[in-house]
């Protein structure tokens, strides 16, 4: 008899995660918020909540100079969670530079203003003040 259901490759395990991860966004939220309050300020923009494996947390970073300044901060960061929740999770952190290559943000488009073209009058005018001024 053929098996019509499979194990899905080992490639596609961490996606099935990351899927179950996003299905639970509320809850992703949450956690995200606590940690949040648990990182000092500095700390906060530089590093993502990566996978949460039952009370295994992984915090994502972009590079390994940051990966070895917050492996520092772990103790600290793990006392304030077990504050705060009667079950701390085992944190880890990985380096993921591809993952904070996605999540870079685009600069604003810049926005141009209308051309106002000035006449020698209005022209004259504008540099007289600015000569004023500096007086």
């Amino acid at each position: 008899m053929k098996k019509h259901f499979t194990q899905p490759p080992r490639h596609l395990k961490n996606i099935l995660r990351q899927l179950q991860l996003d299905a639970g966004s509320e809850q992703a939220a949450r956690y995200r918020q606590l940690l949040d309050a648990c990182l000092p300020a500095m700390w906060r923009d530089r590093v993502l909540l990566g996978s949460v494996e039952g009370l295994r947390w992984q915090l994502w970073v972009a590079n390994g100079s940051d990966g070895t300044r917050l492996r520092f901060l772990l103790s600290e960061i793990q006392n304030v969670l077990a504050q705060k929740l009667p079950h701390p999770p085992q944190l880890s952190v990985t380096v993921r530079p591809d993952i904070w290559a996605q999540q870079r943000h685009l600069p604003a488009p810049i926005r141009l203003h209308q051309r106002h073209d000035y006449t020698m009058e209005e022209a004259d005018a504008v540099i007289s003040a600015f000569i004023n001024e500096l007086r």
